[in-house]
């Protein structure tokens, strides 16, 4: 034990006696008490020395106040102090100086360990009595020194373990550690990821950067024949892309689901494109004004007065320029790579009429086409022809070296070969077919299958699975201009689009990704169990299924989660609100892009049509309900009078502001916006309403009426007709048509007005949206209506005729239809002219709208062939030559597929 120097100025007693002494004690727990020197402060001060069991006294003090103080250092309070009065040679109190020793000094150890990965440079905190850090050596154990004794609690954070922070407890007693601490981590399994950088020229894709982003951000370059790779990947979602200029892609990026020690992501293929200008001269001086083309391609400029022309985005290879300026003309060739490229000079001279030769050949389509809609052309010239009835052509074309081709309305161009063209000179091309597909990618092995995997509705956009032996390549195709993307390899689910094409969300592997088209960036977003994505209309927000309903904003990656899936139920009003309804409470919330709100609460039945219903306060036995009413795009509800059967239902085809609720006999309809009531006859079905929701039909059984009328309808709805077994269709917003099964007649409505035609004889008509057909009594002759126009005779002997027709998209009024009689003949009804054109081939059996053209499709010769409803143009789908042929429908886009050994073939409408 040490103690400090007290420095004191000594006032002593006289020898002589007569005064006090002042006594008292120091205690030291875990410590010895003896040698303490103990100060004394008063009219007298003095210092004493506590003896073996710790007694101190000071004698010869005269009477007054006094002050005691020791000092033991290395004790927890190391200074203690008392006061003590002296009267009369007796002392008021004897002090106790009590001190405490502190415990010798301990060490806390541990270690760290992480199970594939490094436990180096952890750092590791200690709470207790004291608090600190320490840090891992390499092995992965840590050491803390100089601690006091008491409960400690350990812990250390590991990010990306699959548990993050690891705790422990621990105890020091006397400076010895009670117990090994070791914090366990365990960082998931890590992979290699590999692929290549491949342009599809076949030019050097070395020393690029190509990016892995995740969980974990890696770069790496890419070495010879464009290889990379990247070790330590983490499991889970990953992105790989890589950026390069002067490609017409700019960006390509792939998802990949990183599982297993080595992943190989394919290839990454750009497509190389040239930047190059150049000038045009004529003696010497630059021409403006001259028109400069790439022969074989739509490029063309116009040149500057100082005669400077530019091309950006054009194939690398060997390329032909041409100018011309009224009579002069000039050709240069240059072989084009990737990026800049040197100018091109192209010199104008004054020639007289080039000399030519003459190419001849046959070619024709596969479907019973007439060949004089085909154009023969040589191309970079202003050479054309058209073969006549049997294929035959003959093309004028000025000597040089010229690709000849062919086209027609919805075929691709046809290279039907490269010619030498030779003064005074013929020469024959082999016959052809003009196809409907046109090779698009290079799928480097024989493709085995083709699936079309999703579209979406007025975008060129579609995703396709191509596979082959080896591997599942999924890729976006352009409709319109031909681009291809590579999405992802491997097998995809849950592959959605936004509503204009920005993104397209696909699951692989159990991992979300979203492709962005403009910019060609992918993301992951973790797992998923796929059952449900979609966007918002602004395409600014996707929700996602997990185990909770996910709102993530896309630009800032910010998640808002609803209630948990597993006891809760979905259903999706529109693209922007969803309703969500957790089973335990019964509550519904509406979550939207931006907001959610508490739509009901003690919901027993929920109905999603344009307008969203709910059954609320249910009361057993009878389940007496409360129903209560939002509108289309409404936030707060209002309750509709009355009380309401659990067994309610809502036709879903009812108009958006006035849905239509049964239940029993009992039928009404109630306006969505404040629940006001509109009771329809007892006993009311077969409900129907114009395209519109403005007007409305159906039919009561007792009695039997058939009644129409405005929406919603009055009081006393208009009565059309007493009859029975009554089927009927709106053609247009204000025609109704029908046929009486018992009396034989036809019934039209038109807002309001009955009209009959009683010229119809037994046999069943054929009733469908905006088409009716039915034999006349009369003539014996089928009539035909189609949308608003009046009815038109088809002469053709049948006892039965089942039809379709195709609706004009935006308008409420269709103007074609198709019937089809006899099981191998169909009729086009042309209700822009009254007319009937008889078409070949067999039935037509589907309708379709592409852009601004119907379309009628179906089978000729056991192929499929499509049918322009305008022209007549018939279009044959088959070409021998291929396999896996599929199509892929949508409202805005017709593809075909097919494939030719490795590559694969489109067909666009």
């Amino acid at each position: 034990m040490t103690f400090r120097h007290i420095p004191l100025l000594f006032v002593l007693a006289g020898c002589g006696g007569g005064g006090s002494t002042l006594k008292g004690t120091v205690t030291v727990e875990g410590g010895s008490a003896a040698n303490v020197p103990v100060a004394v402060y008063g009219p007298v001060s003095t210092v004493a020395l506590t003896g073996d069991n710790g007694a101190f006294a000071a004698n010869n003090l005269p009477d007054g106040a006094y002050l005691v103080r020791a000092i033991v250092r290395g004790a927890v309070v190391e200074e203690l102090s008392a006061p003590v009065q002296l009267s009369g040679g007796k002392q008021n109190v004897e002090p106790v100086l009590a001190f405490k020793q502190k415990p010798a000094p301990g060490k806390l150890t541990g270690r760290v360990t992480v199970e594939n990965g490094s436990a180096a440079n952890v750092t590791v905190f200690f709470h207790g009595p004291q608090s600190g850090a320490a840090t891992t050596m390499a092995d992965g154990s840590f050491t803390s020194s100089e601690l006091v004794d008491g409960a400690y609690v350990v812990h250390a954070v590991v990010r990306g373990a699959e548990v993050e922070d690891a705790t422990a407890s621990t105890r020091l007693a006397s400076g010895r550690q009670e117990g090994d601490v070791t914090l366990a981590f365990r960082l998931p399994a890590t992979s290699q990821v590999s692929g290549r950088v491949v342009f599809t020229d076949g030019s050097d894709a070395s020393n690029l950067t190509v990016v892995l982003g995740g969980s974990t951000f890696l770069g790496a370059r890419t070495g010879a024949m464009g290889a990379f790779s990247f070790t330590g990947v983490p499991a889970g979602a990953a992105t790989v892309s890589v950026e390069v200029a002067d490609t017409r892609e700019g960006r390509v990026s792939l998802g990949v689901a990183v599982s297993g020690a080595m992943v190989d992501v394919g290839e990454l293929r750009l497509t190389p494109v040239a930047r190059v200008g150049g000038t045009v001269t004529a003696g010497g001086m630059p021409v403006g004004g001259a028109l400069v083309r790439v022969a074989g391609t739509g490029a063309a400029a116009t040149t500057n007065a100082a005669g400077r022309f530019d091309f950006v985005g054009l194939g690398v290879g060997d390329s032909t320029f041409t100018a011309e300026l009224g009579a002069q003309t000039g050709t240069a060739m240059a072989r084009l790579t990737r990026g800049a490229n040197a100018d091109v000079m192209v010199t104008l001279t004054a020639a007289p009429p080039p000399p030519t030769g003459t190419i001849t050949g046959v070619v024709g389509f596969g479907s019973p086409q007439s060949p004089t809609l085909i154009t023969v052309a040589a191309e970079g010239t202003m050479a054309t022809a058209r073969p006549g009835p049997n294929g035959a052509f003959s093309l004028q074309a000025p000597v040089g070296t010229w690709d000849i081709t062919a086209t027609a309305p919805h075929h691709p161009k046809l290279l039907l070969g490269r010619v030498q063209v030779t003064d005074g000179r013929t020469t024959s091309l082999p016959g052809q077919v003009l196809s409907f597909y046109e090779p698009i990618f290079d799928n480097q092995a024989t493709i085995t299958g083709l699936t079309p995997l999703a579209g979406v509705a007025g975008q060129p956009w579609v995703a396709v699975q191509v596979s082959d032996v080896l591997r599942t390549r999924n890729l976006l195709v352009n409709a319109r201009t031909k681009e291809i993307r590579m999405l992802a390899y491997g097998g995809l689910s849950t592959v959605v689009f936004s509503p204009n094409a920005r993104y397209v969300a696909y699951s692989l592997a159990n991992q979300l990704f979203t492709y962005e088209i403009p910019t060609g960036q992918t993301r992951a977003w973790g797992a998923t169990n796929g059952a449900f994505v979609q966007f918002s209309t602004d395409e600014s927000v996707m929700f996602v299924l997990r185990s909770w309903l996910e709102r993530i904003t896309l630009s800032s990656a910010q998640v808002a989660r609803f209630p948990p899936m597993t006891t809760g139920t979905l259903s999706v009003h529109t693209n922007d609100r969803i309703l969500v309804r957790d089973n335990m409470t019964n509550d519904v919330t509406l979550v939207e892009p931006t907001t959610a709100t508490a739509l009901f609460t003690n919901v027993a039945g929920l109905f999603t049509t344009p307008t969203v219903m709910a059954l609320t306060g249910c009361t057993p036995p009878s389940a007496s309900c409360s129903l209560r009413v939002v509108a289309p795009a409404g936030r707060t509800s209002s309750l509709v009078a009355g009380f309401f059967p659990s067994a309610l239902s809502v036709l879903a085809s009812s108009p958006p502001d006035y849905p239509l609720v049964t239940f029993g006999t009992t039928s009404m309809m109630i306006r969505a916006s404040d629940g006001t009531v509109f009771p329809l006859p007892a006993n009311s079905q077969n409900f129907t309403f114009n395209q519109l929701g403005t007007r409305m039909a159906f039919t009561t059984t007792v009695p039997s009426t058939t009644r129409e009328d405005v929406v919603p309808p009055p009081a006393t709805p208009n009565l059309v007709v007493s009859t029975s077994n009554s089927q009927f269709q709106y053609f247009t917003p204000t025609r109704l048509v029908g046929f009486e099964s018992t009396t034989r007649r036809m019934l039209e409505v038109r807002s309001g007005v009955t009209t009959f035609d009683a010229d119809v004889d037994g046999n069943p008509p054929v009733i469908a949206p905006a088409l009716a057909a039915w034999r006349a009594t009369s003539t014996m002759k089928w009539k035909v209506i189609v949308g608003d126009e009046p009815a038109i005779e088809v002469d053709v002997p049948s006892s039965t005729a089942p039809g379709f027709l195709a609706n004009r998209a935006g308008l409420p009024v269709t103007e074609f239809g198709v019937i089809g009689f006899e099981g191998s003949s169909s009729y086009l009804i042309d209700g822009r002219t009254n007319t009937v054109r008889r078409q070949l081939g067999g039935p037509l059996v589907t309708a379709f709208r592409n852009r601004n053209t119907e379309f009628f499709s179906g089978s000729w010769s056991g192929n499929e062939v499509v049918m322009n409803a305008e022209t007549g143009q018939l279009i044959d789908f088959r070409d021998p030559r291929l396999a896996n042929t599929t199509s892929l429908s949508a409202p805005d886009n017709r593809l075909q597929l097919g494939s030719l050994g490795g590559t694969l073939w489109l067909g666009v409408l």
